[in-house]
């Protein structure tokens, strides 16, 4: 639909409005489409009465019945409902006006307005239908920005809310967006704003009509989403106005936590996608020097990815979502965006950036890969130089920082010294290998089970034939199979062996670092149970770190008599009140997203160790 008008009629309108008025009132194709397109420019034209021009043709009475002949049909006939919905499209600023009267019309206005638009819009988006598919990205764009326009009135929200059919409506109008040709003075897509606007996250029923509507499961509706949201922040051509808008309405199809597109919008990496976004927007603003401090959708934009991360990195098992995130370069924002906004962004933005920086992200430092993640970054931003940019945050985001800085350091630390010990236990696992020694190079894993290691095909031959590897084999897959099932049919993944032994390794670490203090501990609540019998118990859920104890007689299993872990660990227990001489056992709690995963471990008799040999450097927050 060509939307060109001649220059005569544009400078009569805006000579002489109420001239142009009534003509497009009496039906005026041209007239209507100057009046539709500029009224909002021209003063006068509000009270000489342009908006009545488009209730009129739109009213309910006039709504034409649906052609005999779908293939037959001069869709010419249709432009003046179109033109009128165009000339609608432009009430936001006025609708949102809560005591406007304004909102009295459009409600009068709604049963028609909606009538039209289901019918240029039928639940077949593909012909046949009122318009060629070639012509309906004009139409898509057109009823889009229409009804999200009527919308910023809230109690006309209400009502498209409770139309039967409008969800569904406005849900095919979002599924044709990809065609929809954006000219250039449309600066955000509007299907996706107008479902956003109108979806309640937290209704599972309208959840299921976006699903249902789309013909097809939840993971194509979240494919989408993500996908839209990919193509809006390419470092390349950055649309700022389009990753807003995709983010918001992404948070609101992932509220729902009983919903399966929660899961479908997880499994299409979500949380990288609206990472990568976070970096591209702020690479950007960094490249062009723009005065972003002045532009709102910059920093609503920052503020909204910056909640979709705080509100979801922890619904799973946590440490999967923030890793990804960091490697995606979560820090790189934190720490440009920290100081490119720190006197100028809104409370909720620093809000949300101090508790990634204080809270979420420095709990999950116990886990051997986050930590992986994490140093990777430092030394990338270090070699950029980008950490000269935290020297800039403001008094409180820099204390955050120095601590989250130095937690960091030193949990990475320790990690060196792990690596290290992990790494002289490595040895082909063929008992005969004559290249057996302390240090191995060149070891690979077995294809199968992708744990046992070989230093050559004969050394993993030989084992598979004399040794016993081919029952462990088949054993460890086998588990790894459960592993993987598990972690899809709950969505949570278990820490890795080499967290776990990481997390073991850190536990006994901080308990030797604190040993003084709980030894005091010991005397002081406990003066009548001897040293040998203290269990450590290590809170890492919080900051900084909660170091307690409690004797093996009144010690009990941190689970449930439900869970399967429960009889192990309360064997354990009772394994060493039986016999104290074994050592120490330290129960350590680490977080997994929204719960926390007890881990028990033993070392030697740290009470042994003389007073004064146990003082270090640990870092606490």
């Amino acid at each position: 639909m060509d939307l060109q008008w001649p220059l005569d009629l544009e400078q009569n309108f805006r000579r002489n409005p109420q001239q142009s008025i009534v003509a497009a009132h009496l039906g005026s194709l041209p007239d209507c489409l100057v009046v539709a397109s500029l009224w909002h420019l021209v003063p006068r034209a509000l009270t000489l009465g342009a908006l009545e021009v488009f209730f009129h043709h739109l009213s309910e009475s006039k709504a034409p019945p649906p052609p005999p002949g779908w293939f037959a049909v001069d869709h010419r006939q249709y432009d003046l409902h179109l033109m009128s919905l165009l000339g609608l499209g432009s009430v936001g600023p006025l609708a949102s006006k809560d005591n406007s009267p304004l909102g009295d019309r459009l409600i009068q206005a709604w049963p028609g307005i909606f009538k039209r638009c289901s019918f240029l819009y039928p639940p077949s988006i593909s012909p046949p239908s009122v318009f060629e598919d070639e012509q309906r990205d004009s139409v898509t764009r057109i009823i889009s920005f229409c009804l999200f326009s009527i919308a910023q009135n809230l109690r006309m929200l209400e009502v498209i809310r409770s139309t039967p059919g409008a969800i569904e409506l406005a849900t095919r109008l979002w599924l044709r967006e990809d065609t929809m040709k954006r000219p250039p003075q449309v600066i955000f897509p509007a299907p996706s704003a107008l479902l956003d606007h109108l979806l309640v996250p937290q209704q599972f029923e309208m959840l299921s009509k976006i699903v249902q509507v789309s013909g097809a499961s939840p993971s194509t509706v979240a494919k989408l989403a993500v996908s839209r949201l990919v193509a809006s922040s390419k470092p390349t051509h950055l649309d700022a106005y389009g990753v807003k808008y995709h983010i918001y309405l992404i948070f609101g199809l992932t509220c729902n936590p009983d919903h399966p597109l929660r899961d479908a919008l997880f499994t299409a990496n979500v949380i990288v996608a609206a990472t990568n976004a976070l970096v591209a927007v702020s690479k950007k603003v960094d490249c062009e020097d723009l005065d972003d401090t002045e532009d709102p959708v910059i920093t609503f934009t920052i503020s909204r990815i910056y909640a979709y991360l705080t509100t979801f990195l922890e619904v799973t098992d946590g440490f999967t979502f923030i890793s990804q995130s960091i490697k995606a370069g979560l820090l790189f924002s934190l720490a440009f965006w920290g100081a490119r906004m720190n006197t100028s962004s809104t409370e909720q933005e620093r809000d949300l950036r101090i508790s990634l920086i204080s809270s979420v992200l420095p709990r999950y430092l116990v886990y051997h890969s986050v930590l992986g993640a994490a140093s990777s970054s430092f030394q990338a931003m270090k070699i950029s130089g980008l950490l000269q940019f935290t020297k800039i945050f403001s008094a409180d985001s820099r204390e955050h920082w120095d601590r989250f800085e130095a937690l960091l350091q030193d949990r990475v630390r320790a990690s060196d010294i792990f690596d290290g010990l992990e790494k002289a236990k490595r040895v082909c696992a063929n008992p005969k290998c004559i290249g057996r020694g302390p240090i191995q190079k060149s070891l690979m894993k077995c294809a199968g089970c992708q744990s046992v290691l070989y230093c050559s095909k004969a050394c993993q031959s030989s084992d598979w034939k004399r040794g016993n590897h081919r029952g462990v084999c088949k054993a460890l897959q086998q588990q790894l199979q459960d592993e993987k099932a598990g972690a899809e049919r709950t969505g949570e993944a278990e820490p890795s062996k080499t967290d776990q032994s990481f997390f073991q390794f850190l536990a006994v670490r901080d308990t030797k670092r604190r040993l003084n203090q709980l030894r005091r501990v010991a005397l002081q609540k406990f003066p009548d149970e001897p040293l040998t019998s203290m269990v450590v118990k290590i809170d890492y859920t919080t900051l900084p770190p909660v170091f307690t104890v409690e004797p093996l007689s009144t010690v009990k299993s941190p689970y449930l008599p439900s869970s399967h872990r429960y009889r192990s660990i309360a064997s354990t227990i009772e394994q060493y009140r039986q016999k104290p001489e074994l050592g120490t056992l330290i129960f350590a709690s680490m977080p997994t997203g929204r719960s926390d995963t007890w881990c028990i471990c033993s070392t030697g008799n740290v009470w042994s160790q003389e007073l004064g040999k146990s003082r270090g450097s640990g870092v606490d927050s």
